[in-house]
């Protein structure tokens, strides 16, 4: 990988309401959220929809993975987690809880 950029644009944020004892999404504060994020690998880029829920993360949480393959961005379901697997390596570039991302937009400038 020669050059990566990442950026994220909130669409909505749903504040969470529930009183001070009370963290959602992880500890931010918020019940869900949609929002776009954009990523750039050398001259590919790919937009991604995400929208979360309130839920928290759970050790057994199945994961959706952003990766390039060759000239496309897609997102691979349901492979197995591994603590070993670094991002940018493996043409790995991002994470998601299973079922909150889709890619909306890839282009090549």
């Amino acid at each position: 990988m020669d050059t990566y950029i990442q950026t994220e644009v909130n669409l909505y944020v749903e504040p969470c309401d529930c009183g001070s004892h009370v963290r959602h999404n992880n500890g931010g504060n918020y019940h869900r959220q949609i929002y776009l994020e954009t990523f750039c690998l050398d001259d590919r880029y790919a937009v991604v929809l995400v929208d979360t829920t309130s839920r928290e993360t759970f050790p057994g949480d199945k994961h959706d993975h952003l990766r390039l393959t060759g000239q496309e961005f897609e997102i691979v379901r349901e492979i197995q987690d591994r603590d070993d697997l670094e991002y940018g390596q493996e043409n790995y570039i991002a994470r998601f809880r299973q079922g909150e991302a889709q890619i909306v937009a890839q282009f090549t400038e």
